[in-house]
């Protein structure tokens, strides 16, 4: 898409018998395989026409969020499946709310608000281990089977977002919890970053490092609005 610009007149969207499809006069959208751009809910590829009726001039892929996301969900995560989620697992062994600072007091008392998700992950079979430091250590074996369990219930297109709900956070369990609605995208983010503030307070504010942050936030944002047009007719 870099350095093409908009050749169409109008966005539409219609009906296909997986779910929805988003047309550029004529053509078909594509994901950048050339595979057919097939959404499953209405509310989403209306989104997706959105972004791309807003077009003006030259198309950059940073102003189309939803559209870069579907393509991840049929490109990436319909292709390789098996092997994001053996990559996700590994958070279970090195989850944040599991490694806790000795000190100061401060610290102690902010990061133990984590403690509420670590007794929540137990409805789901998985029983996290705190520590202090940041060395790994072992948690219980049955975790990973019960973290594959809850992974395997997601389609492909909430699959990627619960991506980035884990990744971006550094957290399985606070990415259950912005899945299952438990949390909210602000507060699932700042419990994600309790340590980078603490030092922040120690040492000040690093422009790179801010930028960094709100980037993540920004993501995290757009990619719990995917999720949810994502589930739109399931709540409904």
């Amino acid at each position: 898409m870099i350095n093409a610009k908009r050749f169409w007149v109008e966005v539409s969207v219609v009906t296909h018998d997986d779910g929805f499809c988003i047309k550029l006069d004529e053509r078909d959208l594509l994901t950048p395989l050339k595979s057919k751009l097939i959404i499953p809910t209405r509310g989403l590829a209306d989104e997706i026409a959105s972004e791309w009726d807003a077009v003006k001039g030259e198309i950059n892929p940073e102003n189309l969020p939803m559209t870069k996301r579907a393509n991840s969900a049929i490109e990436r995560v319909g292709t390789q499946r098996a092997e994001i989620t053996a990559h996700l697992l590994e958070y279970i062994d090195s989850d944040l709310l599991c490694y806790r600072a000795e000190g100061p007091d401060s610290l102690v008392k902010a990061q133990n608000a984590w403690d509420e998700w670590i007794a929540w992950a137990k409805d789901f079979d998985i029983t996290l281990e705190k520590t202090h430091g940041i060395m790994p250590i072992a948690q219980p074996e049955g975790n990973k089977e019960s973290a594959k369990i809850w992974l395997n219930q997601w389609d492909d297109f909430e699959f990627t977002s619960i991506y980035d709900f884990i990744s971006l956070g550094g957290s399985f369990v606070l990415g259950m919890a912005l899945s299952e609605r438990k949390i909210s995208t602000s507060d699932c983010f700042n419990l994600s970053i309790i340590d980078e503030v603490h030092q922040e307070s120690i040492w000040g504010t690093d422009d790179e490092a801010l930028a960094l942050r709100e980037n993540k936030q920004a993501e995290l944002k757009a990619s719990d609005k995917f999720f949810m047009l994502c589930r739109q007719d399931k709540l409904t």
